[in-house]
């Protein structure tokens, strides 16, 4: 399953950063710890580092855009794995439980009171 490259949050009322140059491509092998990612503030120029070995799948902000602070940068997986828009890492389909056949209630007797009305309980 992918692993997303997230944004930190920066502190100091930061809400969003630039974007200054990714050091890796899509399809380039990566190790956890490896700067993937160069960012900048105002104040300050920062580097994001892999949160995991695989290969980068997908990068989600491209040089020079804005991202916000917690932002799915980019994702990074296993060798020939894919990512979906949304981010979804494909993964074969979860087999999903047949659900019991419903049980019919059994038929309430219905009783005839006085005066010919039917009541059911």
């Amino acid at each position: 399953m992918a692993t997303e490259i997230r944004l930190p949050d920066l502190g100091e009322g930061v809400e969003d950063v630039t974007v200054n140059r990714w050091r890796v491509a899509v399809g380039d092998a990566v190790k956890a710890g490896d700067v993937i990612l160069e960012i900048a503030t105002d104040k300050v120029d920062t580097e994001i580092q892999a949160p995991a070995d695989g290969v980068l799948l997908k990068i989600n902000y491209r040089n020079g855009e804005i991202a916000p602070v917690n932002a799915v940068m980019g994702y990074i997986g296993a060798p020939g794995e894919t990512v979906d828009e949304g981010g979804a890492a494909e993964a074969a389909p979860a087999k999903v439980p047949e659900a019991a056949p419903a049980q019919p209630e059994p038929a309430q007797p219905t009783a005839v009171a006085e005066g010919g009305v039917r009541a059911t309980r």
